[in-house]
């Protein structure tokens, strides 16, 4: 039985183009890409990057992924010095047996009171 076609390659005619196409594409078969969600956590964190960016610039010798994981170390270190943390002053077994016997003298008071 003889075929009227040539087996052909599944993409025999790749054009190149994705298989979504963006709202600035002209109009065709392929569905328009949506995204649902805003890109950036908000408007913070789009600055933030924009600053990181423009202090930045990428250099000649670095790689696109490489230049993105600079940015985001730079920005994750501007976030993690934007919070600071809360001093931790430990107390001596003495002051912390003092603190709790001042603490339990008040919770005696109080017990006598209601």
């Amino acid at each position: 039985m003889a075929r009227d076609r040539e087996v052909l390659p599944f993409n025999r005619q790749d054009s190149g183009r994705m298989g979504f196409r963006t709202e600035y594409e002209r109009q065709d078969e392929r569905p328009l890409l949506y995204y649902a969600y805003p890109f950036w956590a908000d408007e913070t964190e789009r600055m933030t990057y924009e600053d990181a960016v423009e202090a930045n610039p990428r250099r000649e010798d670095e790689g696109a992924m490489t230049y993105a994981a600079r940015i985001s170390a730079v920005v994750a270190g501007k976030y993690s010095g934007a919070v600071q943390g809360m001093p931790h002053v430990r107390m001596s077994r003495r002051e912390r047996d003092a603190q709790l016997a001042r603490l339990r003298g008040q919770a005696a008071e109080w017990d006598g009171k209601l």
